[in-house]
């Protein structure tokens, strides 16, 4: 039977198969006579199968699969402070000193920057410098939103 461009369950093919023909339109001599190219279409051809689908052993009444659900984002996944996060959920940061470590993001909100204690000395405290100092780091997914 003849395929169907609209049904996926009854397909249709076109093959064609040009010898002596080189880049950019180049033409040459083919390497091979007429009935060598016919022979080596006549094998293509016979190789071609409908391949099951949805584990069945037929594919005329076959239904298409429904579209597949993207996994979730393992836990212990990682992303860097600045980029959008990539699933909801409960997030780590791996600065062993950022405050607060843990905290709730939703998918494509901004990652942010963390705090972390400044070790200031006697001066930078005179001169007011600040206590805690924003750094990039990375975040860890550990539960699901």
């Amino acid at each position: 039977t003849q395929g169907d461009l609209s049904n996926p369950l009854k397909p249709n093919i076109h093959l064609e198969i040009t010898s002596g023909e080189g880049i950019a339109g180049v033409t040459s001599p083919s390497s091979l006579s007429t009935k060598q190219i016919q022979a080596l279409y006549d094998t293509i051809v016979k190789t071609i199968r409908i391949r099951p689908i949805g584990g069945h052993d037929k594919t005329s009444d076959a239904t298409p699969a429904a579209p597949k659900v993207p996994d979730r984002l393992p836990l212990g996944s990682k992303v860097a402070s600045g980029r959008p996060c990539p699933e909801s959920g409960l997030w780590q940061c791996t600065h062993p000193q950022a405050m607060p470590r843990q905290q709730s993001f939703t998918i494509g909100q901004t990652m942010p920057s963390v705090l972390v204690p400044n070790q200031r000395s006697l001066w930078q405290k005179l001169k007011g410098t600040p206590e805690e100092l924003a750094i990039d780091s990375e975040w860890e997914l550990v539960q699901h939103g």
